[in-house]
């Protein structure tokens, strides 16, 4: 009896659990395979998607069986499926039609910054694991079919047509100015898209391609000339091999590439030969502003592991050799002979003006490409160097400028800074740095200079002023955020200090002798003191003050000087002027000065004293008290003999006045004395 009452018991209970699982099933296949059970499904699905997509999905239509799904990304993009999948015999039958409105919305979902349209549409047919997709696409205005096989979920053969694709199209479609026109026909039968056993061939040709004159000159400067290319790739696969055999040609242009590569080892064989009449037309894709021709010649050989480019060029009328490797198709390390190129072909090519021409030797060995943490050593020689002084005159408005010069320079470079020796001697200066510092990655440089110029007269074509005698100046060099150079001169029987700090000069004169330095330009010697000054001036707005103080001054014989004599019967050369007191104005190369001086018997001031550099000239008006008695002078002209004038009426009228009254003291009556009183 409990016997089949427990009986009853379990078959009860596996009764529950089959109508449970069936009440289950019923439910997921509901869910899943029911109008309305995906039209359940649709918003946590879609809400899935936003959640893990980087761009807004809508979906508007979600049906399983009979598939039926619209997806809408972004804005207008849209992909459309349809057609008929079993579960039971695991077979698929499906339409698509995808629309991309604007691929540059897509960019954070494909991770390219494309642009335009993209229209494609087709079948997908077969069994879950091996299908086909055949389908069609107007990529670039084109005729394009293609036909892929799936065998275990992975890529197994790819036949495609691509007729009349335009080159204008893809390069819009690549982010890249409109620079060229024609048509791009190509060709794919791979038979096994496995890549140690690829087999099949590729074709590629380029028809009537014309570089737009207009947008290289719009959008990148350049004047080229009528240019047509022509050109065409061929690569066939063996199942061993890969041979490649293609070229690139036009009036401005030739490449030519041909070699193989193995399948397995991916070791490769090339040879290449590069001629570019007009680097400038290559500025589009390469976004380097670079002109003039290049030719080179080499081989590529080596393996994915370790890939070595090298070979010869005679670039900037150079005869020089390189090696580049590659390891895992980066840049690793290079090595480089540079002899006998011609700086003025290097600046020519750096689309730079020809402001001078010389013969560069450049030993170049890195051991690692990578920026962070570049190694190696920079060694070069530059000799015969001399100035283009007409190209200098155009552009820096500087006459004169013929300047040899020569320099050396090794650099040894480590974890990405480079430290280097510098010594350059031209016909006008020397200039050595030891041990400069420069951080690749933080682009940041510190560097110790010494400049020594061993006859200022020679910068006259830079200053404009005739000059005399020799400076040395030594100094530092920072740029980082900002730019700072600072400067030191033990010179004219004091010190100088100066910071430039970006835009804002800063310059520090103590005990100057006056004289050292009117005679070290040339000025009229007429002041003797030792001066203190401060500068400030923006090399930007051209603009600055200066305050300048003499200290136990005395003034120097000179005209001035004698005309007082003459005049006032007073020799100011024997005052002794404790403190003079100039400050100034600067705006561009004019100064205004306002000068204040005392002695015991004098006092000389001044307001608003022109000194135009410029034009080397001079207008000032000078205020001379002797014993209280004013005089006035002026001072107009050229700056290194301005000629002088005096008003002395004041001086003459007393001195009229005394002797007047000396001479008629006891002619006059007294009642016409007091008239000639009255008179002065």
């Amino acid at each position: 009896m409990t016997k089949k009452l427990g009986s009853k018991k379990m078959k009860k209970l596996l009764l529950s659990l089959f109508v449970l699982l069936i009440i289950l099933i019923g439910g997921v296949w509901g869910l899943f395979f029911t109008r309305a059970g995906n039209e359940f499904l649709r918003p946590g699905i879609e809400a899935l998607l936003n959640q893990r997509l980087p761009v807004p999905v809508r979906l508007q239509n979600f049906s399983l069986l009979p598939l039926d799904i619209t997806l809408f990304i972004g804005k207008d993009s849209q992909i459309k499926a349809k057609g008929e999948w079993s579960l039971l015999d695991q077979s698929l039958d499906i339409s698509y039609d995808i629309h991309i409105a604007r691929l540059e919305e897509l960019e954070p979902l494909i991770g390219q910054k494309l642009k335009g349209p993209l229209h494609t549409w087709g079948k997908i047919f077969g069994k879950f694991k091996n299908f086909a997709v055949q389908g069609e696409s107007d990529l670039a205005k084109s005729q394009t079919k293609y036909n892929l096989r799936v065998q275990e979920f992975e890529a197994s053969s790819l036949f495609a047509n691509m007729k009349g694709a335009r080159v204008e199209d893809l390069l819009f479609m690549a982010n890249r100015p409109k620079f060229a026109t024609g048509i791009v026909d190509a060709k794919a039968a791979i038979e096994d898209l496995e890549l140690s056993r690829l087999k099949g061939r590729v074709q590629a040709i380029l028809k009537g391609v014309r570089i737009d004159r207009g947008v290289m000159r719009k959008n990148f400067g350049v004047h080229l000339p009528k240019t047509t290319l022509r050109g065409a790739l061929l690569a066939q696969m063996d199942g061993s091999h890969i041979f490649v055999n293609g070229g690139l040609n036009s009036n401005l242009l030739r490449f030519l590439l041909k070699g193989k590569s193995d399948t397995k080892s991916l070791s490769t064989h090339m040879n290449y030969d590069l001629i570019v009449k007009e680097l400038a037309l290559l500025r589009p894709l390469t976004k380097i502003r670079l002109r003039g021709p290049i030719d080179a010649k080499g081989t590529i050989t080596g393996d994915k592991k370790a890939l070595q480019i090298g070979g010869v060029t005679h670039m900037a009328g150079s005869s020089s050799r390189y090696k580049l490797i590659l390891k895992n198709f980066k840049p690793a390390s290079l090595q480089a002979s540079i002899h006998k190129a011609q700086l003025a072909k290097i600046l020519y090519m750096l689309t730079q003006p020809r402001y001078a021409d010389g013969v560069i030797d450049s030993t170049i060995k890195l051991d690692n490409l990578d920026p962070k943490h570049l190694q190696g050593s920079i060694i070069t020689h530059l000799r015969n160097g001399h100035t283009f002084s007409r190209t200098i005159q155009k552009i820096f408005d500087i006459e004169g400028a013929d300047i040899t010069f020569r320099a050396d320079q090794k650099s040894l470079i480590h974890k990405g800074v480079v430290r280097s020796d510098i010594d350059i001697d031209s016909s006008i200066a020397q200039i050595t740095s030891r041990k400069a510092l420069y951080t690749i990655d933080q682009g940041s440089l510190k560097a110790k200079y010494l400049l020594t110029l061993p006859d200022l007269s020679k910068l006259r074509f830079i200053t404009h002023q005739k000059m005399r005698g020799t400076l040395a100046i030594d100094g530092e060099i920072k740029k980082d955020k900002d730019f700072l150079l600072t400067a030191h001169s033990d010179t004219l029987g004091g010190k100088i200090t100066a910071k430039l700090l970006n835009d804002k000069l800063q310059a520090h004169l103590k005990n100057i002798e006056v004289v050292q330095l009117t005679h070290m330009l040339y000025y009229p010697e007429v002041f003797d003191s030792s001066m203190n000054a401060d500068l400030e001036y923006n090399i930007a707005t051209k603009k600055g003050e200066l305050a300048a103080r003499a200290y136990d001054g005395h003034i120097l014989p000179n005209q001035l000087s004698f005309l007082l004599q003459q005049m006032a019967n007073f020799d100011i050369t024997k005052e002794i002027y404790k403190v003079t007191e100039l400050n100034s104005s600067i705006e561009d190369k004019q100064i205004l000065s306002n000068l204040d001086m005392k002695s015991r018997f004098t006092h000389i001031s001044s307001h608003k004293a022109l000194v135009d550099l410029a034009k080397k000239y001079i207008d000032a008006k000078l205020r001379i008290d002797i014993k209280h008695r004013p005089l006035y002078v002026k001072l107009q002209g050229a700056l290194d003999a301005p000629k002088i004038s005096i008003d002395a009426q004041s001086l003459f009228k007393e001195r009229a006045k005394k002797e007047l009254q000396k001479r008629l003291k006891d002619k006059v009556p007294k009642e016409i004395k007091g008239l000639l009183n009255n008179l002065f």
